[in-house]
């Protein structure tokens, strides 16, 4: 038996019962679908079906779909149908699913239906052509045109290796399959998910960083008022401050008024009041060092 250049099983190497031979060998129905140029995009008619319509994952998608009159041709899809798409790019030639849409769909020139026997089930056929397809093995068995490649109904049914093996062998490997395509979908799934909360989370962290660089901190100017403000601990208001708690003490604070703190208003002569002269001496003591004598101040 002649597999072609590629192909990724060991036929000798089978386990009892199973036995291999070509496509045509296994199916009843082997036919292309029918070309149209008139087409729309609105509903108008049946679904068209063609070679995007078959993802890289073996599986029908319709989020572009083509629609046809319904008088343009007689052939339909069935549910249980494996639809392979003949023609395509190199890269592409080969992809293969497996019709479980209900309802009413046509089909292109450029897709294959395959309808099989009784004793192949339709999944595990898909299944296995597309592996051929996912292992290249029509990129290098196909005939090359000018931007295109296909594969014939004839090459299909004559040429194509296909492997059978028994029935609840063929279902026990759909199950596990399936089983684990779920599980690699839901990791798909929790990986975008992730991506998408990451995405989020450096957006809050630039937005933060953006925010903190265009307002930095400012001092406290409340503090800075008030430490302005505060008067000079020296000697004398210190004997003033507890001549005051002595005279509290003894309930007499309303007789010694020059304990208290002077209020803001404007005492001084030369019109700065409390708060002016407050800075002003304090202005006066940074410009004359400890130690200057009074003469010495003058020259200044």
């Amino acid at each position: 038996m002649e597999t072609g250049a590629h192909y990724p099983v060991r036929l000798d190497a089978l386990p009892p019962g199973w036995r291999s031979g070509y496509v045509g060998e296994f199916s009843k129905e082997i036919e292309p679908g029918f070309a149209s140029g008139e087409h729309n995009q609105t509903g108008s008619g049946v679904p068209h079906l063609r070679p995007m319509n078959i993802d890289r994952g073996g599986k029908i998608d319709l989020s572009v779909t083509k629609f046809v009159a319904a008088d343009k041709d007689h052939r339909r899809l069935a549910p249980g149908d494996v639809l392979f798409n003949n023609t395509n790019s190199p890269e592409l030639v080969g992809k293969t699913t497996v019709m479980n849409q209900s309802g009413e769909f046509a089909f292109s020139n450029h897709m294959t239906r395959i309808r099989f026997e009784g004793d192949v089930l339709p999944k595990f056929a898909a299944l296995q052509l597309h592996f051929l397809w996912m292992r290249g093995y029509f990129r290098y068995n196909c005939v090359k045109h000018v931007n295109q490649a296909s594969v014939s109904s004839r090459t299909l049914a004559q040429a194509v290796p296909f492997v059978w093996a028994p029935i609840d062998e063929q279902q026990r490997i759909v199950d596990e399959i399936d089983k684990q395509f779920s599980r690699l979908d839901e990791a798909v799934t929790n990986l975008k998910r992730v991506k998408a909360n990451l995405k989020r989370y450096k957006a809050a962290v630039l937005k933060a960083a953006v925010k903190a660089a265009s307002f930095p901190l400012k001092p406290n100017l409340h503090a800075v008022t008030a430490a302005i403000t505060r008067p000079v601990r020296n000697s004398s208001h210190g004997s003033s401050k507890r001549a005051a708690a002595s005279g509290k003490a003894r309930g007499s604070t309303a007789s010694q008024p020059h304990l208290t703190r002077p209020p803001y208003r404007n005492h001084s002569k030369d019109g700065h009041g409390y708060l002016g002269a407050r800075l002003v001496s304090r202005r006066t003591a940074a410009r004359f060092p400890v130690g200057t004598t009074k003469s010495a101040a003058s020259s200044f």
